[in-house]
């Protein structure tokens, strides 16, 4: 009789490969170390086999797994990749070319660093956070200047136009007649459009 041979299941999708990989031979003892606060190294892998292994750490991690990669190039590559191997599309967190001055207009890079920190503070963050070393240079607001420079608005708030408008002007938005752009506010109805995300806000003060 010929010898038996072991054959591999079949892989109905790309998560398969993570379940798989988390069977291989020093995985869990990876997992416990990044888990016991110690560092760990991954020898051999290349191409999408980082972003596999990434993948899977992903499943054991507590909260939110940081995948830092060295190049901005590689960031649709490796969120496509982990998408597909995780079944949970990253969040990236990105970088400027050029830190924004005084005279920047549009800035939807600051919109997204803004986003992801809110996301992170939330009941549900996101599994994976993708992003470059770049970007992680750059700075960001603390917990406590994200505080600072929030105001929540409430359907029915009694709320002085003037103070409203005050403390606006003093987190940086830009008065106008006609809203446009993020960042930017108007007296007249009152209407926004918010510099975290690209919707326009609108309600009405009543100025009795």
């Amino acid at each position: 009789m010929p010898p038996e041979t072991a054959t591999l299941r079949t892989l109905d999708s790309l998560k398969d490969l993570t379940r798989l990989v988390q069977t291989a031979e020093g995985f869990h003892p990876l997992v416990a170390a990044l888990k016991n606060g110690h560092g760990a190294t991954v020898d051999g892998a290349w191409g999408s086999s980082s972003a596999l292994v990434a993948a899977a750490l992903g499943l054991h991690a507590p909260r939110t797994l940081l995948v830092v990669i060295p190049f901005p190039r590689d960031l649709d590559g490796w969120t496509e990749d982990l998408a597909s191997f995780s079944g949970a599309r990253p969040v990236v967190f990105p970088a400027w070319d050029n830190l924004p001055g005084e005279s920047t207009v549009l800035d939807e890079v600051a919109g997204q660093r803004l986003r992801l920190l809110k996301q992170l503070e939330s009941a549900e963050p996101p599994r994976y956070v993708l992003t470059t070393f770049q970007a992680l240079i750059q700075p960001v607001l603390d917990r406590a200047q994200l505080a600072q420079r929030r105001r929540v608005l409430r359907a029915q708030e009694q709320i002085d136009p003037d103070v409203l408008a005050g403390w606006l002007v003093d987190m940086g938005y830009k008065r106008t007649e006609v809203v446009e752009l993020p960042g930017e506010f108007s007296r007249r109805g009152t209407d926004g459009l918010a510099c975290q995300r690209q919707h326009r806000l609108h309600g009405r003060v009543h100025e009795d």
